[in-house]
């Protein structure tokens, strides 16, 4: 490894902390069958155990994986960013103004050499024709337990309850494929005003529906978790029947646009940012996709 591999592994340590999580296939209407699931584990040589879904009280599940993640504390990654930025981040400061000329690119006013448009198109300065805009609810809630596990029933139209460490201690998040979506937009704007206009009993309707469709797989859930708000995000992703797990780098000097639908993607878009900075790599537009599967995926 470089020093600088060493030195970020380093920093990502610093800003995040060891995580179970358990990712089970469903007995009915999974897209994917448990042994197929395992020779995927191990073809991408993931490290992961194998448990009895019953040991853990859990119901319809055709197997169970165990893997160790990280979480990242919100707090800490904050801290560091404000210690090694600080002086060079404008936050709360609008983007007004785009323009590209032969100088390079001005901001605001204010010329720059590079501008890395991560606002998933927003800005309009070089639009992605195959993304949409996908308002979705997300529904939080407090274990009544400590280290309570994460699971993900996998694989189409299932759940997902994750830690979030953001929120406080024994925090989770609840998420659907069927009921937290709002939607699908090719407009960033009218993707937020469905979500500024939608109504409370809407929201415990979707809730409720959640809760019993994840309850199919844990029994005894709603015993186990209490349910404390909800919040609304507008996610990403590829316009097409599939889910792409997709990741963007268009355009190139001045003005890069990156769309990432997946954060794993990340260092995949740094290398190539960096790459086109120093002129190694100068097409107009490079797309990296994994592998697109039926829709819909969680």
């Amino acid at each position: 490894r470089t020093f600088r591999e060493a030195s970020m592994e380093h920093e990502c340590r610093e800003v995040s902390r060891n995580t179970t999580n358990f990712y089970g296939i469903a007995v009915v209407d999974s897209l994917l069958e448990w042994n197929a699931y395992l020779a995927l584990l191990e073809l991408n040589g993931l490290t992961y155990e194998v448990f009895s879904p019953s040991s853990l009280d859990l119901r319809n599940l055709s197997g169970l994986v165990r893997v160790d993640e990280r979480v990242i504390n919100v707090e800490s990654a904050r801290t560091f960013f404000s210690d090694n930025l600080t002086s060079h981040l404008m936050v709360g400061t609008p983007v007004r103004e785009v323009v590209k000329d032969g100088r390079g690119v001005r901001v605001n006013g204010e010329y720059h050499d590079l501008l890395l448009d991560c606002t998933s198109g927003r800005l309009g300065c070089i639009p992605s024709s195959d993304q949409i805009y996908e308002p979705t609810l997300l529904f939080y809630f407090k274990s009544s337990k400590p280290n309570a596990f994460s699971l993900t029933v996998m694989d189409g139209r299932f759940f997902s309850l994750l830690e979030a460490p953001h929120l406080g201690p024994d925090m989770y998040c609840l998420s659907s494929v069927t009921h937290s979506p709002l939607g699908r937009y090719r407009d960033y704007s009218d993707a937020s005003e469905r979500i500024q206009s939608i109504k409370l009993t809407e929201v415990y309707t979707r809730l409720s529906n959640a809760i019993k469709g994840f309850s199919h797989f844990v029994p005894d859930f709603e015993n186990l978790f209490e349910w404390i708000s909800f919040s609304a995000t507008i996610k990403v992703k590829h316009a097409g029947n599939a889910s792409a797990r997709k990741w963007e780098v268009l355009g190139g000097d001045p003005v890069m646009s990156i769309v990432v639908e997946k954060i794993g993607y990340i260092t995949l878009v740094e290398k190539i940012v960096l790459e086109r900075m120093v002129g190694k790599k100068l097409d107009r537009r490079l797309i990296e996709n994994s592998c697109l599967v039926p829709n819909p995926l969680h």
